[in-house]
């Protein structure tokens, strides 16, 4: 009944108060928890009604089959995790050329991203604003303003006052392009920004003009670009 009552409570969220939620791992663990109560006491009730040494011995497997199924999944996830590290602290951000790129930069221009909070943690830069949203996040209907948005970004590039940096990291689900963003193509037709910089993981997008200042600084040895 729980189980059922939070996945009822988390549908009716999404659909009509909170566009932006998403059921993803966390979101559903109460349910997952609700349904392991619900399943050992079918196999507690399982096995009072077993009268034989059979019945018994299915009660028991069906008691088991959670436990072996996460422990399998376990067996994959862990070394994986031990090997890599998770979220900031994964090699996938700690060797990030994309996030090098970012530290490079000297301060004086504002950075848009779509992973704000991890420039800011991890390269220091507190000058990074999220993407400008084309839909509200709660409703997921269209935002006023957002075309002037835009355009003001692809003049503040043009000025050599902001760059895009879109980061593209292998198993970071998180950093899909949400509908309340504009994706690259969009936001190259926008801006009128261009593709400046194709590295590993990401992309750096800005006016043509400063392609050359960017790379006549980020030439020096380690550097992820080649002039």
């Amino acid at each position: 009944l729980h189980a059922a009552a939070y996945l009822a409570l988390v549908l009716a969220t999404m659909t009509w108060l909170d566009g932006a939620l998403l059921m993803t791992e966390r979101i559903a663990a109460p349910f997952v928890l609700g349904l392991l109560w619900f399943w050992i006491a079918l196999a507690a009730s399982a096995w009072e009604s077993g009268r034989s040494p059979a019945g018994r011995g299915a009660a028991l497997a069906l008691l088991l089959l959670p436990l072996v199924t996460g422990a399998v999944r376990a067996a994959g996830v862990v070394p994986r995790l031990y090997r890599g590290g998770i979220e900031y602290g994964s090699r996938a951000w700690r060797e990030s050329p994309t996030l090098r790129f970012v530290r490079a930069l000297p301060p004086g221009r504002t950075l848009y991203s779509n992973a704000p909070a991890a420039v800011s943690a991890l390269a220091g830069r507190h000058d990074v604003n999220l993407l400008p949203y084309k839909l509200d996040r709660m409703t997921r209907q269209p935002l006023g303003g957002y075309a002037g948005r835009m355009e003001r970004l692809g003049d503040d590039c043009a000025a050599d006052r902001a760059l895009v940096i879109i980061f593209r990291l292998k198993n970071a689900g998180d950093l899909d392009f949400p509908p309340h963003l504009p994706n690259v193509p969009e936001i190259l037709e926008r801006t009128g920004c261009v593709r400046l910089f194709e590295l590993d993981d990401g992309l750096i997008i800005g006016d043509p003009a400063q392609r050359a200042g960017l790379e006549a600084h980020l030439s020096s040895p380690g550097m992820p670009i080649k002039p």
